[in-house]
C-alpha cells in the first residue's frame, strides 16, 4: 500500500511511529535512499551526503515476532533494497539548524525558542510526524519505512535487542534504570545495532513513514538513504 504523506492532514494513527518496550520518550530517525542510476545498478551518494550514516545492504531479513505484541506477528521474511540510515537520532542542535534556516516553529518546551540548557546533544523531542517529515526534506533525506527501521535495528536474524538476544540494563536508556528523561545521543555504545546505529532501543520513540495494520500489509517504498528524527 502506497501512502501519500501530504494527504495526512488530521491525526496520524499511532502505528506511524516505531515503538519499543524499552523506549520511554517519542522520537524519529532519518533515511536517505540510494538514487537509481538504472534498472540494474545504483549510484552511491557522495561522501558528504552520507556523513554519519550507516549502509544497510540489500537483502532479506527476519521481521516481526511471534512472542511479543499481537501487531508484531507473524514473524516472516521481509526484504529491503540498500539504503543509508543516520547512525544517530536527530539532536537538538541539528534541529535548531533546521528551525533557523526555514523559520520553522520550535518545540513548545524550548524556552523562548532556545534549546534547553545542556541539552544540545540530546535527541530533539516534542516534534510531530509533520515536523519530522519537513526536517527530512530540508536535510535532503526522508523517514525510514517500518521495514527499513526494523532491519537497521535488529539485523538480518531478527535480534530481540539491537545488541543481541539477552537483555542488558546498561546498554540503553530505559525506564528500568529509573531514567527520568533523555540522555546525550550515543551514550550507550555497547548497545549499538548490528550496523552500528546508536540508541535503536531506549532514549526516545522514532517516527517512520509507514501506516501499518499488520506487518504483511505495511506499504513499502523504494530504498534510499534513511534519516532519523524524534518526538515526545
Amino acid at each position: 500500500m502506497k501512502i501519500d504523506s501530504n494527504k495526512w492532514i488530521n491525526t496520524l494513527p499511532s502505528s506511524k511511529f516505531k515503538s519499543s518496550e524499552n523506549k520511554e520518550m517519542d522520537a524519529s530517525r532519518w533515511v536517505n535512499t540510494l538514487p537509481k542510476k538504472n534498472k540494474t545498478s545504483q549510484q552511491i551518494p557522495n561522501s558528504s551526503s552520507i556523513k554519519d550514516m550507516a549502509l544497510i545492504p540489500e537483502g532479506k531479513f527476519v521481521m516481526g515476532s511471534n512472542e511479543r505484541w499481537d501487531d508484531e506477528a507473524p514473524e516472516h521474511i521481509s526484504f529491503t533494497k540498500a539504503f543509508y540510515m543516520d547512525a544517530n537520532e536527530v539532536s537538538n542542535s541539528n534541529y535548531k539548524n533546521f528551525v533557523d534556516a526555514v523559520k520553522h516553529e520550535t518545540p513548545y518546551h524550548w524556552p523562548e525558542g532556545n534549546i534547553p540548557k545542556g541539552k544540545e546533544k540530546h535527541p530533539v523531542v516534542y516534534v510531530s510526524w509533520f515536523d519530522a517529515n519537513n526536517y527530512c526534506k530540508w536535510a535532503g533525506k526522508r523517514l525510514p519505512t517500518e521495514q527499513e527501521w526494523e532491519k537497521a535495528a535488529r539485523g538480518l536474524d531478527g535480534l530481540i535487542y539491537p545488541w543481541g538476544n539477552e537483555w542488558s540494563l546498561d546498554k540503553s536508556n530505559n525506564p528500568y534504570k529509573h531514567s527520568t528523561g533523555t540522555k546525550p545521543i550515543g551514550s550507550y555504545p555497547e548497545g549499538k545495532s548490528p550496523y552500528g546505529l546508536n540508541d535503536m532501543s531506549g532514549n526516545v520513540w522514532e517516527w517512520v513513514d509507514t501506516v501499518s495494520y499488520t506487518h504483511l500489509r505495511a506499504h513499502e517504498t523504494e530504498a534510499d538513504l534513511v534519516c532519523r528524527l524524534l518526538l515526545e
